[in-house]
């Protein structure tokens, strides 16, 4: 009886598929030790947004493990386009997103900075998505503070000139939008050289902070203070017509009667005069700050301290 022959081709295909298991298992423990080498969190996700990998570096930043990642990717709203996580809008459109500020999940004060780009199967279509982040935290409160360096003035902490023109320009758009009422008052503080004469430049300096901080105090949490320069200031009232806004005006009048202003062993105290327009179809933004300066003009004109309307019948 003939002894059996080995199969010389099973026996090599065994080899070959031991070998490429081998080589397998190789690519996968370098791709596992590249991912957990970065620094950058990585999560990716398959078709059907279901995390299939995330190195070390996401769970550190995020504090989470795979569950709690897919609910950081699906459960959470944010400040995207369409109210949606990055990855999933990437997963739904295939279009990249790069440098998407999220807050981290669990921890309000940290941010991180988000992109994505999604895998294609062989005929094109979304296979799954990578999204890689890391923490952008120091880098928005940098630019948290220039912008605010750039929007308030240091003195006061009113709104400077540059950040009223850009929303003044807003308010009027969203108001003929809305069909809204909007006003806007200009105020100057009472013989403030009269102040820095007998206070000193200190005492002026008082004197303004304190007129800004009753502004903000007694007028809305909507409502714009800002400060043009010297003594000037402007206030928007947006959803608010002129005789409301002169009302709450009256308020901050009263205000400042009744508070005493500490400076260098003496006390005092101040006044302003208030002049408000409110805007009218076909007015534009030069127009109705010369309306409110008109108003502005008037109540000075009548002897300050006092909250004058500007009238286009002159009334």
């Amino acid at each position: 009886m003939a002894e059996a022959q080995p199969n010389v081709e099973l026996i090599l295909a065994i080899r070959e598929l031991t070998r490429v298991s081998a080589e397998l298992e190789r690519i996968e423990g370098d791709f596992r030790g590249l991912m957990d080498a970065l620094e950058e969190g990585v999560v990716m996700l398959d078709a059907k947004g279901r995390v299939a990998a995330l190195n070390g570096s996401a769970q550190r930043l995020l504090g989470a493990a795979a569950p709690a990642v897919q609910e950081w990717l699906w459960g959470q709203p944010d400040t995207t386009a369409h109210g949606m996580h990055p990855a999933v809008e990437t997963l739904l459109d295939g279009k990249p997103r790069s440098g998407v500020a999220l807050q981290a999940p669990g921890d309000r004060g940290r941010w991180l900075g988000v992109s994505t780009r999604a895998t294609r199967g062989a005929t094109g279509e979304v296979s799954g998505v990578v999204c890689s982040f890391s923490d952008v935290t120091e880098r928005r409160m940098r630019e948290e503070t220039l912008e605010k360096l750039a929007t308030v003035d240091p003195l006061t902490g009113a709104f400077n000139r540059r950040y009223l023109e850009d929303r003044l320009e807003a308010e009027i758009s969203r108001a003929r939008r809305a069909r809204h009422p909007l006003a806007l008052a200009l105020a100057d503080l009472d013989h403030f050289k009269g102040i820095n004469d007998r206070h000193g430049h200190a005492g002026g300096d008082r004197a303004l902070q304190a007129f800004a901080t009753i502004l903000r105090e007694t007028l809305r949490l909507e409502d714009v203070v800002a400060r043009l320069g010297g003594d000037e200031f402007c206030m928007l009232f947006p959803g608010t017509g002129a005789q409301a806004a002169a009302v709450a005006l009256e308020r901050v009048l009263a205000r400042l009667r009744a508070t005493d202003i500490a400076s260098e062993g003496a006390t005092f105290r101040i006044s302003g005069t208030f002049g408000v327009a409110e805007l009218q179809p076909g007015t534009g933004r030069a127009e109705f700050m010369a309306e409110a300066d008109a108003a502005l003009y008037a109540a000075k004109e009548a002897g300050r301290g006092r909250v004058a309307v500007h009238r286009r019948d002159g009334a």
